[in-house]
């Protein structure tokens, strides 16, 4: 009995849980579980937006920039108002807006790399109709930096018609008597 006795540990006054458990195991899964952390859904911080300017069906110039969302995941309508007109600089009209959001799950990503008839399921490039807000989904992290704002600029058409503008004044009634010839 007294050799079991020996054998069992047990924590005095002065030893806390901390010193008995070896936490080397916990360091050595963070790190390993660090080099996965790009494979992790992340929330959009900042998008690609690329300007195309184009008369003609012929491109004239491309603009590139990194912008930095003001809301997690959300372009905002104001923010993209702001945008479009500073882009279009009153010589252009906003012809179509495409977002590219690749908004794979990590569990996903195998069936992706594996499955090339099912193309279908991994269709990442919307048209928006109308100026409204743009939500960018959560993306893996090592995919975050393709998420983009495709932005179509159509150059103004200058009117060569001269037509002669005719300004309309009411004609006010005057009041007539009428004789009677008796």
């Amino acid at each position: 009995m007294e050799d079991n006795d020996e054998d069992m540990y047990s924590i005095s006054d002065n030893e806390s849980i901390e010193d008995i458990l070896d936490e080397e195991w916990i360091k050595e899964f963070e790190f390993i579980e660090s080099n996965y952390d790009k494979f992790y859904n992340t929330d959009n911080n900042k998008i690609n937006i690329y300007s195309f300017f184009y008369q003609n069906n012929k491109i004239h110039h491309i603009g590139k920039e990194k912008y930095d969302l003001i809301n997690k995941n959300i372009l905002t309508e104001e923010e993209l108002l702001r945008i479009i007109k500073i882009k279009s600089e009153d010589k252009y009209k906003l012809d179509t807006i495409l977002r590219y959001n690749i908004d794979m799950k990590p569990n996903e990503l195998i069936n992706f790399k594996n499955n090339n008839e099912n193309i279908e399921q991994f269709k990442y490039m919307n048209r928006i109709k109308s100026v409204e807000p743009i939500h960018f989904m959560p993306s893996i992290q090592m995919f975050s930096d393709l998420n983009t704002l495709y932005l179509f600029f159509k150059k103004k058409e200058v009117s060569t018609y001269n037509t002669k503008k005719i300004k309309y004044t009411p004609i006010t009634k005057v009041k007539k008597t009428k004789k009677n010839y008796k």
